[in-house]
Formats: C-alpha cells, structure tokens, sequence
C-alpha cells in the first residue's frame, strides 16, 4: 500500500481518481487546492497524482516548487490533464513528471499507471545512487544526476554530460565554480532565475529542467543537445554556406525574439552560447546564468555584463543588458559567422574599459569581406551594430529580415 496524494481542483475527477486507488489498496489523501499540499507532505507521500490546470496555480508550478525541496524531490508526480495533446504530455514530462494521463481517462488504466510509476522510484522505491568514480575531481554524482564527462569549463564554472536516472534521460549540468559564495541570497537567486528561465519554451532554447545546491555549489540542469557550439573545431572548419550560417541565426533570433517578448533578456549572446545538433538544428543555451554566476561570484547584482568581444559598447560603460545588447551581440556573431572576422576588438584596459568594443569607430562593412553578404543583409548587420541602441532592430524585425533574406536567396538560386 502506498501513501498517494491526489490535487485536482475538480471535486467528480477528484473522487473517480480516489475511489480508483482505495479500491487498488492505496492511502489517498484527495485535496482540491495547493495550498492544502504542505500540511500533506509533511505527513509524508509517495506520489502525487496532480492536476495540470487548477484557479490558483499551474501543475507545472507546483512541481517546480516540489522539486526544489531536497525533501519532496523524490516524490514522483503523475500529471493529470484535459490537454492530452502531445506537446502537454511532452513539456510535462520534460518537467520532471514521470508519466502523463488524459482527461478522460480510464480508472483501470490510471491505477496501472500509479503502480508502474512507484515501482520505478519514490519515497517507498527510491533508493541513494550508487557511488560514482569522481571526475576531474568533480564528485561521481551532482544531486541525483550521475556524471558521465566533462564537456567544457569557464570562468565561472564547468559543464558536464549527464544521465538522470530518474527518467532515464541525459542532460547538460552547469556546476558553478567553488569561489561562488553559498548563502541565502545566492540560493534565492537560483530559484528566482529559475522560475524565470523555466518560462521559457522554445524549440530554439535549451530548457533549463533543475537547479540547486551541491556540497556549496550552484548548479543548473538542462536539455542535452548532442551536437557542437559555433565555437568549436568542428563548426569553424565546417563547409557550411552563407545561407547554413543565415539560418543558424535567423534560428537563435526567433529563440531570443521568444525570450524578448516575455521580458528575459540574454546577458551574454556569443557562439560558444550557441549549439547546433546532429539534424543542423540550432538552440541558444545560457540565458542568463553568465550573468548571474558573474553576480553571485562578486556579491553584487551590477557591473559588466557578456563577453568583451560580443558586449554592447553601452553594457561596458556599466548599463545593464537589455534586448537591444543582446541585438548588438547576435550581430557581432553573424558578422564573424559570414566573414571570419571579429567586427570588433575590446579595449586594452581593465575593469569596464575591458568590456567596451570600439563600437564609436566604423567597422569595415561585412560586404566588402564577404561579396556574397547582399546590400540588404549588409544594411541589417551594420544596423544590429549600431553603437546607439535605440538604432538597432528588434529581435522580431530581425527574424522577419532574415526570413525575407533567404527567401531571396532560394529564389535567386532557383533562378
């Protein structure tokens, strides 16, 4: 027998789904609103069957809010929805739920899924990893997250290829450098930046799945995209065409026209942020985290911003990053992806000279570099470099240009 607490805020559904698993031999504890679940919890549970679309709250929500308790964690959820189509069941279990049922659903069906979903793990099933051999000094194990290698290391922190045991998938965790200080406020700053970055849904954005805190370290856990950065080997030495590199960009604009539109912003758009997977399919990784590994490492929640080579001259006098910085960087990435050159060089200096481009002087138009760049894709990336922000299109703008550009081209190589 298992201890089941069952949220929805439909009192008919609510009573099928608890008389279903009394009748399976469980101990169902049937709510209809969140607020009654931590008094719940704290008698302890192991399942949740959650609504997906409540008044007061989204399921999404409060799984989130139960996987950033080390205590709750580990119960598995089964969500319970009338939207059964499959990007739901898809972002739901992307979310961290192990499994899906539609409304309306069978009763027989829906116990058969309870029992599988606690034979694979909870709080009656779900047992410690085995202990892993470190690697590069980094521990076997980040939470419940199993690591397999390193895949890279900044300033701020390492990058590790990972295997969630729980659903049995990889991801991507970004584990912050030990010189991050722990404390309240860092780890309020990870759940806020979570909240904000799990808003964001896109095919073009890798979906930050976790985050939390291990042995005084910050770390956040994201979608695994097997594939390379524009940054790497592999890219830079690829044959790809001007129009591979225009659809690369006018992918990562839609991603950040996505993010724009719901008031995130990047901080540090540059081509080890960008990814390309096996199918040729781009997504921008990273929104934010820079930023804050950058403010969490200082203690302070200003300063410079990006990369020097990709920063808004505005962000390195010391403004904060906005959609228009952003623009400027999306702009200095194209220009190098079409010419093999950097618009731009940072100043010699420290401090926020460091992070200042020489934006104020005129940068060899892309054209005269590259005479397969048109006069209207020219025009676009000198605007996206414009060193007065209000100057620069928009994100949106940017994708329409870019769409209207390759249609262009495709009809010019038809013709």
């Amino acid at each position: 027998m298992a201890s089941i607490i069952v949220l929805d805020d439909d009192p008919d559904v609510l009573l099928v789904v608890a008389d279903s698993l009394r009748l399976a031999g469980h101990e169902v504890a049937p709510i209809t609103r969140p607020a009654e679940l931590p008094k719940l919890l704290g008698e302890g549970a192991d399942l949740i069957v959650l609504d997906l679309d409540m008044p007061e709250t989204s399921g999404f929500e409060v799984l989130q809010q139960l996987g950033a308790a080390e205590a709750t964690r580990r119960i598995p959820v089964v969500f319970l929805s009338a939207h059964d189509e499959p990007a739901f069941r898809v972002e739901g279990l992307k979310r961290g739920a192990v499994d899906f049922v539609g409304k309306p659903f069978d009763p027989d069906e829906l116990v058969l899924r309870v029992d599988l979903a606690l034979s694979r793990g909870g709080s009656m099933a779900m047992q410690d990893p085995p202990e892993a051999t470190p690697v590069d000094g980094e521990p076997g194990f980040i939470d419940r997250y199993q690591i397999v290698r390193k895949i890279g290391e900044g300033a701020y922190g390492r990058v590790f290829e990972a295997q969630d045991p729980r659903l049995d998938r990889r991801v991507a965790i970004k584990l912050l450098t030990p010189s991050v200080p722990v404390g309240s406020t860092m780890v309020a700053s990870i759940q806020r930046e979570q909240k904000v970055l799990a808003r964001l849904s896109h095919r073009h954005i890798v979906q930050v799945y976790d985050a939390g805190e291990v042995g005084g370290r910050p770390f956040f856990v994201m979608e695994w995209v097997d594939g390379y950065s524009l940054a790497d080997r592999e890219f830079r030495e690829s044959p790809d065409s001007v129009e591979g590199r225009l659809r690369i960009i006018w992918e990562v604009s839609m991603a950040l026209e996505h993010a724009h539109s719901r008031g995130i912003v990047h901080c540090d758009v540059k081509p080890g942020n960008i990814l390309v997977d096996r199918s040729g399919e781009s997504k921008l990784t990273d929104f934010g985290l820079s930023n804050l590994a950058r403010q969490l490492a200082s203690g302070q929640r200003t300063g410079p911003a990006g990369t020097p080579h990709y920063a808004a001259p505005e962000v390195g006098l010391g403004h904060g990053p906005n959609a228009a910085s952003d623009v400027f960087s999306l702009g200095c990435v194209l220009y190098e992806l079409l010419t093999g050159v950097r618009a731009f060089r940072p100043v010699r200096g420290s401090g926020v000279e460091a992070f200042t481009v020489t934006a104020i002087e005129d940068v060899t138009p892309p054209r005269i570099l590259n005479p397969q760049i048109s006069g209207e894709l020219n025009r676009l990336i000198l605007s996206m470099l414009d060193p007065i922000a209000g100057n620069r299109p928009t994100s949106s703008a940017i994708s329409e240009l870019l769409q209207a550009e390759a249609v262009r081209r495709d009809g010019h190589q038809k013709a």
